[in-house]
């Protein structure tokens, strides 16, 4: 049986260093800026061995943000009453991101990852998600990508899940984990 863990607590306390000392081979599916950076100093004899990262960098929306701004006028305008009717923008990359993790994530429950620097699959001992808030906004908000798309294609525009809407994201991350223990 797999152990699924949940480590819980504030930014910067330790909760990656600290799952970094769980059983070896270890791979951290690192969604969290700076968390690996953090931690990784303190396990450098392990780094590439037996520890290994791999890092999804999260897809950036470019509109309406502050490099998209000409001037301060502007600035001032998204600010004030006008950023009230200004759109937040489709989200772009976001859906495709959980997909390309979930690939990752199943090809390590499969034994079939191999780590940038081998040549051979890992079977790995340890799967590290940091963080698993991370995870669930990117699959929640992978879910209203695609919610989005449909609309668009009826011209409509979504801006934001309904609350009922969040049963899918919740199956999902149920799914995500229930898929460790099998």
């Amino acid at each position: 049986m797999s152990l699924v863990v949940t480590v819980d607590g504030e930014e910067k306390h330790g909760k990656t260093s600290f799952g970094m000392t769980f059983p070896k081979p270890l791979l951290v599916l690192a969604l969290d800026i700076g968390g690996v950076q953090r931690a990784e100093w303190r396990f450098q004899e392990h780094m590439g061995k037996d520890i290994f990262v791999h890092e999804f960098s999260l897809p950036m929306q470019t509109e309406n943000t502050l490099a998209d701004i000409a001037g301060l006028s502007k600035l001032k305008a998204m600010i004030g009453k006008t950023a009230a009717k200004t759109k937040p923008p489709i989200i772009k990359g976001t859906a495709e991101l959980w997909y390309e993790f979930l690939t990752v994530y199943v090809s390590c429950l499969e034994n079939e990852y191999t780590p940038e620097g081998r040549t051979e699959p890992v079977n790995f001992a340890t799967l590290l998600v940091d963080t698993g808030t991370s995870m669930w906004q990117l699959c929640a908000r992978g879910v209203l990508q695609e919610k989005q798309v449909r609309a668009a294609a009826d011209g409509k525009y979504r801006e934001r899940l309904q609350q009922i809407e969040y049963s899918e994201p919740n199956a999902r991350m149920l799914a995500f984990l229930q898929a460790a223990r099998e």
